[in-house]
C-alpha cells in the first residue's frame, strides 16, 4: 500500500505542476479606494505549462473578499480557473502550536547562569492558559511565561502570507500577462480640510488633503491611485470589516509611519455614475499599516461668514448659555471653490499676535456638491453670554393652547460686533407671533431671528407668541 501511495503522489506532482506568483512578477497595480474598502487591479507576468496546473498567487491583501476575485488575460483569453482557494491561516505562534497539539515537539528551557539547555522532546497537550505537556510518561503543567520551542518542520497547511491558490487550465501560451482584480476591506480614505482664517475672520485659505489608511495586510508599490467619493452601497458581511477612523487624523496605535507626499501631485476629477472619481496623476507607494496624505486641492481668499447660534431646546435652558460658533462658506466659483467637496473633517486655524498658527476647532462635513453651503461649528463662544426667561404664560381655554412672552438678553464681551442668530423652540402645535422686537423667519423646521450685538454691549429680544395645540382624532 505504501508503494502505491508514493507512486500516486509522485504522479500527481508531475501531472499538476505548481507555480508561484508574487510581488516580483507584478507589472502594474491600480487601487480604487472607497470609504471603507478598495478595489485592487493588478497585472502580473505568469509562466504556466500547458494543461492543468496550480498557481500560488501571493502578496494579496489579508482582508481580501475571495468572492470578488476576477481573473482574465488579454494575451491568453483561453485561460480557465477550475478551482480557487484562499489560504489565510497565516503562520504565527498560535497556528503552529495548534497544529502540533498531541504531537511531539522540542522544548528548550533556560538556566539563569548557563543559558539555554539542550532541547527535550515533549508531547504538547495544551498552551492556552498554561503550558501542559507529557514528558517521560508524566503530565506537567509549566507556568514559564515565555517557553521556547523547536519544531521538526513547518506545517504544509500554514502560509507565510495570505495566498490565493488556483487550479488552472492553460491551452495556449506558457508565458502571458495575468490580470487579477479583487476587493479588500480595511482600506479607507477621507478628506481633511485645513482652513486658515485671516485676522478679521472674513476670509480664509483652504488646503484639502486626502488621508489614506491601508490596513489591508499588504503593501502596494508604485500604485496608480484612484478615489471614489459618495455613498456606495455594499452588502454587509459577517467578517470583521471595521476600520480605523481617520476623520480627525489621530494616528492609530501600531501604525509605523505617516507619509506626507508634498510633491506637485494633481488629482483629475470626473463623474462616475452618481459619484465622483479622483485619479492621481503620479504613482505612489502605499505601505501596509500606513497613513498617507496627498493634497487634493488648495484655494485662497475664500469668503467666510461667522455667526453665533443660540439653539437651546427650551427657554429654561438659556441660563448663562454659550452660543455655538458657526462659519459658513459658499461652495461657488465666485468664492474660489465651486467643486464637489468629499466627506471629511474641517480643521480650523488662526494666527496669534506672534504669527503662530493656533488650532481653534474642527467639525465634519458630508459630501457637498457645487453651489451648496458648508457649515462648520468650531465650538462655543467664551465672551458671549445668553440668558432667557418666560415673562408670562396664559392658557387659552381647556386643551386649546396658550400665549406666552419671552425675553432673551445677549451680552457681547468681545472687542468687535457679534452676528447673532437666535432659534426659537416651541413645545408643539401651530404658532403665531403677536408682538416681536425683531422679525422672525422660518427655515425648514424652526423660527429664527438675526441681529448684530455691538462690542461690549447688551441686546434684548422680546416676543409674544400664541400656540394652538394640534387636534388629533379621539
Amino acid at each position: 500500500m505504501k508503494t502505491i501511495i508514493i507512486f500516486f503522489l509522485g504522479f500527481t506532482s508531475i501531472l499538476f505542476s505548481q507555480s508561484v506568483s508574487n510581488e516580483s512578477h507584478r507589472k502594474s497595480v491600480s487601487i480604487t479606494v472607497y470609504e471603507s474598502s478598495a478595489l485592487v487591479k493588478e497585472t502580473r507576468r505568469a509562466i504556466l505549462p500547458r494543461g492543468i496546473s496550480f498557481l500560488k498567487f501571493e502578496d494579496v491583501a489579508k482582508e481580501i473578499l475571495p468572492a470578488s476575485v476576477r481573473i482574465t488575460s488579454i494575451s491568453n483569453p483561453e485561460i480557465k480557473v477550475l478551482e480557487q482557494n484562499y489560504r489565510y491561516d497565516i503562520i504565527n505562534k498560535s497556528s503552529i502550536l495548534n497544529h502540533y497539539l498531541g504531537k511531539e515537539i522540542f522544548l528548550i528551557k533556560s538556566h539563569p547562569q548557563t543559558g539555554d539547555l539542550p532541547p527535550v522532546t515533549i508531547q504538547l497537550l495544551s498552551f492556552e492558559d498554561s503550558l501542559i505537556y507529557k514528558l517521560n510518561n508524566e503530565i506537567i503543567i509549566d507556568n514559564n511565561p515565555e517557553p521556547k520551542f523547536a519544531f521538526p518542520s513547518l506545517p504544509e497547511n500554514l502560509f507565510i502570507r495570505p495566498t490565493l491558490f488556483w487550479k488552472l487550465s492553460n491551452e495556449i501560451s506558457e508565458e502571458f500577462d495575468l490580470d487579477v482584480s479583487y476587493q479588500t476591506d480595511k482600506f479607507s480614505w477621507s478628506a481633511d480640510y485645513n482652513l486658515n482664517l485671516s485676522e478679521n475672520e472674513k476670509t480664509a485659505d483652504l488646503q484639502c488633503w486626502v488621508s489614506l489608511i491601508n490596513n489591508s495586510g499588504t503593501s502596494y508599490r508604485n500604485a496608480n491611485l484612484q478615489l471614489v467619493a459618495g455613498y456606495v452601497k455594499k452588502h454587509e458581511r459577517n467578517n470583521d470589516t471595521s476600520i480605523i477612523d481617520s476623520q480627525f487624523l489621530a494616528l492609530p496605535p501600531g501604525y509605523k509611519d505617516v507619509d506626507y507626499q508634498k510633491t506637485n501631485y494633481k488629482f483629475e476629477q470626473e463623474n462616475l455614475a452618481d459619484y465622483y472619481l479622483y485619479s492621481l496623476d503620479s504613482n505612489v507607494d502605499i505601505a501596509d499599516k500606513e497613513l498617507k496624505q496627498v493634497q487634493l486641492f488648495s484655494a485662497k481668499d475664500i469668503k467666510v461668514d461667522k455667526t453665533y447660534l443660540i439653539k437651546a431646546g427650551l427657554i429654561k435652558e438659556l441660563d448663562n448659555y454659550k452660543p455655538e460658533v458657526e462659519y459658513r462658506i459658499k461652495n461657488t466659483k465666485e468664492n474660489s471653490l465651486g467643486r464637489p467637496l468629499p466627506k471629511g473633517a474641517f480643521h480650523l486655524y488662526k494666527s496669534d499676535s506672534r504669527g503662530l498658527q493656533q488650532f481653534i476647532g474642527e467639525d465634519k462635513i458630508e459630501h457637498t456638491p457645487d453651489k451648496e453651503e458648508i457649515k462648520i461649528i468650531s465650538g462655543n463662544a467664551f465672551d458671549i453670554v445668553v440668558n432667557g426667561r418666560e415673562v408670562f404664560r396664559k392658557e387659552l381655554g381647556k386643551k386649546k393652547g396658550y400665549q406666552s412672552k419671552h425675553e432673551i438678553r445677549i451680552r457681547n464681551g468681545k472687542k468687535e460686533p457679534a452676528k447673532i442668530k437666535y432659534y426659537h423652540q416651541h413645545e408643539g402645535g401651530s404658532i403665531r407671533f403677536i408682538e416681536t422686537s425683531h422679525k422672525f423667519k422660518k427655515d425648514k423646521i424652526r423660527y429664527f431671528t438675526e441681529l448684530t450685538v455691538k462690542a461690549g454691549e447688551e441686546a434684548k429680544i422680546e416676543y409674544t407668541q400664541e400656540v394652538i395645540w394640534n387636534k388629533y382624532p379621539e
